[in-house]
């Protein structure tokens, strides 16, 4: 636990010394599951209503509803018991919990707390974040410009909604060429399934989506800083690529034929790496298409990592073996490069569907005033 802020709002202030914390500071708790966040938060609340604070003012979050329920039945359960404890086991129980020893009045006050959560007309409010949200969008749906008579989606419902914004996308791609290249694309990469499954992450991910699509000049703007970000030109191909690459100059052809000789001299696997290595020198570019995966399989692993052992140790001299390194790093560098290719492609296909699919999505929950716990959330954050 540790203060981020400190708000002096109780008028009679006490030392504390339990760990828990000055009642009057704002305090987080951040811990490992089963480590005892539960108890310490409750302890921490138990707190707050023996230093006076009203019942109302105490507002606690949680993710789960199982996690409100459990803070509250420990909260409720502890002040039950302080109202019958012989007056030993209460001034004990306190002592844990204050750091000090109790006086009357704090006694007395602990007997009364039952009484005074059950009487106070929201008692000790211990909500999900969501319910939290919902709630307050409820309460200020003007402000947030939202429907005051939204409803909360089950999953049911959203997995319908998304089926229907689904069908809109496939729908609107018959009519948009850019939009159907771009999912004919993905799922050619993806698989029909995984087709699906990533639409429903494009809806999980909404917001990150968003982000990148509602700034300066749009979707197309994204699509340009993601190229941009890859270092690769849009139009692109990997046969240009693959020119770009290995293209030699006589310098470098003479170096790897002294390599290449020097590794026919060599042991069988040298023997295989040299002649491979020739081969696809005096190939036409047409052929290189072809063999450009073998090529590289000779120098890189089937991870597209470099081989650790290219050749026998101690056949090539320093300066020869150098040469074949450089070769090495150029078949990674293509790599790479084809990589950033193929991942700009993808991503420029997942913008172009993003956008789609979320107007779609969003369209049908306005239509039905419907809402999903993601958007309970960063509307209220927004407002």
């Amino acid at each position: 636990m540790r203060p981020i802020s400190v708000s002096k709002t109780l008028e009679n202030t006490e030392t504390y010394d339990s760990g828990l914390g000055d009642p009057t500071a704002s305090m987080f708790v951040a811990a490992h599951a089963g480590s005892g966040k539960t108890r310490q938060l409750t302890q921490r609340v138990l707190l707050l209503l023996l230093s006076g604070v009203d019942p109302s003012r105490i507002l606690c979050l949680t993710f789960t509803n199982a996690a409100a329920a459990e803070m509250e039945g420990r909260v409720m359960k502890a002040l039950g018991e302080w109202v019958m404890a012989e007056e030993k086991t209460l001034r004990d129980a306190l002592a844990t919990l204050l750091g000090r020893l109790p006086d009357e009045r704090t006694l007395a006050r602990a007997r009364s707390l039952f009484a005074t959560v059950l009487d106070a007309p929201e008692g000790v409010r211990i909500q999900t974040i969501h319910g939290f949200c919902q709630s307050l969008l409820k309460r200020f749906p003007v402000e947030a410009g939202v429907s005051p008579h939204f409803t909360l989606m089950e999953t049911g419902t959203q997995g319908e909604m998304l089926k229907e914004a689904r069908l809109r996308l496939f729908s609107r791609a018959a009519q948009n060429l850019v939009l159907k290249d771009a999912l004919a694309e993905l799922s050619q990469s993806l698989g029909g399934g995984d087709l699906h499954a990533f639409l429903a992450a494009i809806v999980k991910h909404k917001f990150a989506f968003r982000e990148a699509l509602h700034r300066p000049g749009g979707k197309h703007a994204a699509i340009e800083r993601l190229w941009q970000r890859l270092d690769v030109a849009s139009d692109m191909t990997i046969e240009r690529l693959a020119s770009e690459y290995f293209a030699y100059d006589e310098a470098s052809l003479a170096a790897l034929s002294d390599v290449i000789r020097l590794l026919e001299q060599g042991e069988e696997k040298d023997t295989l790496l040299g002649q491979g290595i020739a081969d696809w020198l005096n190939a036409s570019a047409e052929a290189k298409a072809g063999r450009l995966e073998n090529y590289l399989s000779l120098l890189l692993t089937d991870k597209y990592t470099p081989r650790k052992s290219l050749c026998t140790k101690g056949l090539l001299a320093d300066k020869m073996l150098a040469v074949l390194l450089a070769e090495q790093q150029r078949a990674l560098r293509f790599h790479l490069a084809r990589q950033a290719l193929h991942t700009g492609r993808i991503s420029a296909c997942m913008l172009e569907i993003a956008e789609a699919l979320l107007s779609e999505y969003e369209s049908l929950k306005a239509a039905h005033a419907r809402m999903d716990y993601d958007d309970l959330i960063a509307l209220a954050r927004d407002l």
